[in-house]
């Protein structure tokens, strides 16, 4: 919680995550998320950095395992504002990112 400290089981499951995504055509859009628990009243780090500097830190797994910085459309923070449990805003789930495989362009 309040980390973008990747643990190493994550980072390998990352990197696995890496190998399938080297082999499509997609672009990958990557967003790091966070709970609803806020910092301290008057922080200047806050769930939008935390949950940018997650996803910051997934897009530099990605490429540190082959991706290139090319097919990555987008790297995002979206905060608290997309849970994955929304009637648990404070669930440690919800502290999570998302690799998305784009739509390719339809011809």
């Amino acid at each position: 919680s309040g980390s973008a400290q990747m643990f190493d089981k994550t980072r390998r499951l990352v990197a696995l995550a890496a190998e399938v995504v080297r082999k499509m055509p997609n672009d990958v859009s990557v967003r790091g998320h966070t709970d609803s628990t806020p910092y301290k009243a008057g922080a200047t780090y806050t769930n939008w950095e935390l949950s940018a500097d997650r996803a910051n830190a997934t897009r530099r797994v990605l490429m540190d395992t082959g991706v290139p910085e090319t097919r990555l459309s987008n790297v995002i923070g979206k905060a608290d504002t997309d849970h994955l449990v929304p009637d648990q805003p404070n669930d440690a789930k919800n502290r999570r990112i998302t690799v998305v495989l784009e739509r390719e362009e339809l011809e």
